[in-house]
């Protein structure tokens, strides 16, 4: 199985760092597993020009940046997991500029169309977040939201979202992060045994 992770954290060394490098840990024993550091990659902004819908079989983005490699990358992956710290109760600038650079693999004619899918449509994808606060209503809705709406709108098979709390520093998480990379690990090696849980979202 080829696993590929998106750390979308501009900080190395830093608690998403921490959490997504143990889950990494814990897929490697069994999986192929990559990371992209978006910090790492030349991603700019989507201009919404729409040029990629001209396409429907590959992506049609006219930016000549990183994301065509990156998006082979997407394509060829079994399993999917992106990982931020919340910024501003969301994801990081970096994440979510990578995020939405995805329009381009959408394949739709019309957004309301049920035939509209995705070059990335059925891979199972989970989120991963860690935050300085409590996981509430207040802090961590818009982050939930997020990932939820990506999935379904990409047709994704979703793993759900993976939250660590009251992350102070790296060395501090303890079993609180060992607990939800080892979830995280378990969720995506269930997913390759056919394993999925109650909220997927892929095609039907």
């Amino acid at each position: 199985m080829k696993i590929t992770t998106i750390m979308g954290s501009p900080r190395s060394g830093g608690n998403t760092d921490h959490v997504l490098s143990l889950a990494e840990s814990l897929m490697e024993k069994d999986h192929e597993v990559s990371r992209i550091n978006v910090s790492d990659h030349d991603i700019r902004y989507c201009k919404g020009c729409f040029s990629c819908k001209k396409t429907q079989t590959e992506p049609g983005c006219v930016i000549r940046d990183d994301m065509p490699e990156l998006y082979e990358v997407l394509m060829a992956s079994d399993a999917i997991i992106y990982a931020s710290p919340l910024y501003g109760k969301s994801c990081t600038a970096q994440l979510k500029t990578f995020l939405d650079r995805q329009y381009a693999l959408l394949n739709f004619t019309d957004w309301v169309k049920p035939e509209t899918t995705s070059l990335t449509a059925g891979i199972p994808t989970a989120f991963l977040i860690t935050c300085g606060g409590p996981d509430n209503d207040f802090n961590t809705a818009i982050v939930k939201d997020q990932a939820t709406v990506f999935n379904k709108v990409m047709k994704s098979v979703d793993l759900d979202l993976f939250l660590v709390p009251h992350c102070i520093s790296p060395d501090r998480i303890g079993d609180a992060g060992k607990r939800v990379a080892a979830d995280l690990a378990g969720a995506v090696e269930a997913s390759a045994e056919g394993v999925l849980p109650g909220n997927v979202t892929g095609p039907k």
